[in-house]
């Protein structure tokens, strides 16, 4: 796995490289890039799994190398001593905004996230497998470093996060899948799914009730409601063929 920290600062990315390499999480290479040049450079010569920017009032890296290069598969942190940087950062969907002084130990904590999260974007299973159920309406995802079978039955719905997609079980358990809604969507939708607005997908089997109005939603079997857009609302009742 590949890290690249965006830092003008040698010494500050020299003291993190020494940290990195003292903990438990492991990088094949671990790159620097100074300026918007070298990032670029670092990029063309392979996008880095995890990306941990240091920006701000005085860096010599910014926002602005993002019009030029491409981090849908890259996990983003951002670091500053500019507060106005978190909007940007959450433009870039970066997972973590931190504004110094920050505590180091709070940054390792993210990069654990991180690099959990890229883990389970890089070490998806094969397009094959994961285009279509298995045999027995079974669909793969991966959980850490293990592949998890999820029977289509016991998931009760699925909804975006960004790139990436939260899988809920109806015993409580959730998963992350690096996978988009879209594709959950085409995989599911002749059994019994429906998109009932923009970011989620509905297990029909697992809805309890339909309250019907200006602000429709339906009750699921895990207790939880989600409201239905008036663009579903057809959609979801030719299923229960109302009107």
């Amino acid at each position: 796995m590949k890290l690249l920290i965006a830092d003008g600062d040698a010494e500050q990315t020299d003291a993190l490289k020494r940290r990195l390499i003292s903990s438990a999480l492991l990088f094949d290479d671990v790159v620097q890039a100074r300026n918007a040049s070298e990032i670029q450079r670092a990029f063309l010569q392979g996008t880095p799994e995890v990306m941990l920017l240091f920006t701000g009032r005085q860096a010599t890296c910014n926002f602005e190398v993002f019009k030029y290069i491409q981090t849908t598969f890259c996990v983003l942190i951002v670091i500053s001593d500019d507060p106005w940087d978190a909007v940007e950062a959450i433009k870039l969907k970066a997972i973590d905004f931190f504004l110094k002084p920050y505590e180091m130990e709070d940054l390792d904590y993210a990069i654990e996230k991180a690099v959990a999260l890229a883990s389970v974007r890089y070490h998806e299973v094969t397009e094959e497998s994961i285009d279509k159920p298995l045999a027995g309406d079974i669909i793969v995802v991966w959980d850490k470093d293990r592949i998890l079978p999820i029977d289509v039955g016991d998931i009760v719905k699925i909804k975006s996060s960004g790139a990436y997609s939260d899988i809920y079980l109806e015993n409580d358990k959730h998963y992350v899948s690096a996978k988009n809604l879209g594709v959950f969507e085409e995989i599911l939708k002749q059994r019994n799914f429906v998109r009932i607005h923009h970011s989620c997908l509905v297990n029909l089997g697992h809805i309890k009730y339909y309250n019907p109005g200006v602000k429709a939603y339906v009750t699921l079997s895990d207790s939880k409601i989600e409201y239905v857009s008036k663009r579903k609302k057809k959609d979801l009742l030719k299923f229960f063929n109302a009107d």
